[in-house]
């Protein structure tokens, strides 16, 4: 059902809270769910299920069931891979493919810095997204100009069409970069 585990928060006989993260992503029937697939147990006297926080109290019988059985009932209903024990952190998220990579980031921070820079230097009046493209039409010109003739693409336009490539297919690395750091 989930990869996110439960969590133990807390057990003392007769009383256990579990939190699983995936309840405040679900609709609340999946809770009132998982609250009557565990009531039914006949040693499960109560369970409070609160989806805003992902937490599960059980309220047991500690002559009929043991912590160990609320667990398996727990991760049965819920379909969660395993048990984190109190103070167990989470395993990492798995890397998307939607995440851009570091070296993305840095080279579209390193292209941000460059941009303040050319700003700053010309109190606002151009920025790479201008210069960039003028300065390689202007070279593509010189280049007709002098020799007389239309060249196959030199390496600046290709350059320019990785760069520009780069752009749309890094638009996350970009946000990222460019993003005020929080402190």
């Amino acid at each position: 059902m989930t990869d996110l585990p439960l969590e133990l928060v807390h057990s003392i006989p007769g009383r256990l809270r579990a939190r699983w993260r995936t309840l405040k992503k679900e609709p609340h029937e999946r809770a009132g769910e998982v609250a009557d697939r565990l009531v039914h147990d006949p040693g499960v006297l109560d369970v409070t299920v609160h989806t805003a926080t992902g937490s599960i109290l059980v309220v047991y019988d500690p002559e009929r069931t043991d912590e160990e059985r609320v667990m398996e009932l727990l991760l049965h209903v819920t379909g969660a891979p395993h048990v984190l024990a109190p103070g167990e952190a989470l395993p990492p998220p798995p890397i998307s493919s939607h995440q851009p990579s570091t070296l993305a980031v840095a080279t579209a921070a390193f292209f941000d810095e460059l941009n303040q820079d050319i700003l700053r230097a010309t109190e606002g009046a151009a920025d790479l997204r201008m210069l960039m493209p003028l300065g390689f039409v202007g070279l593509g010109l010189a280049e007709v100009v002098t020799t007389g003739e239309v060249p196959p693409p030199p390496w600046w336009s290709l350059f320019w069409w990785s760069f520009r490539a780069f752009l749309s297919l890094n638009d996350p690395a970009i946000k990222i970069a460019v993003a005020p750091s929080v402190p």
